[in-house]
C-alpha cells in the first residue's frame, strides 16, 4: 500500500499519529509511523505489512 500526501491548514498546528494494524492480528496490536504536532507535512508513505493504516 503506498500513500501521497499534503497537508495545510490556517497555520495552527495539528496533532496527528500515522499508524496501522496488522491484517487478521487479534492481539490489539498497531505501530504508530508518525507521530507529531506539526503546521505542514509533505511525504510519502509505504506500509510494511497488509492491514488497517489510517491516521487521527
Amino acid at each position: 500500500m503506498g500513500l501521497t500526501a499534503l497537508t495545510e491548514h490556517d497555520g495552527t498546528p495539528l496533532y496527528f499519529d500515522l499508524h496501522g494494524e496488522p491484517q487478521g492480528d487479534t492481539t490489539g496490536y498497531f505501530e504508530s509511523y508518525a507521530i507529531a504536532t506539526l503546521r505542514a507535512m509533505k511525504g510519502s508513505f509505504t506500509s510494511p505489512f497488509s492491514g488497517s493504516h489510517g491516521w487521527y
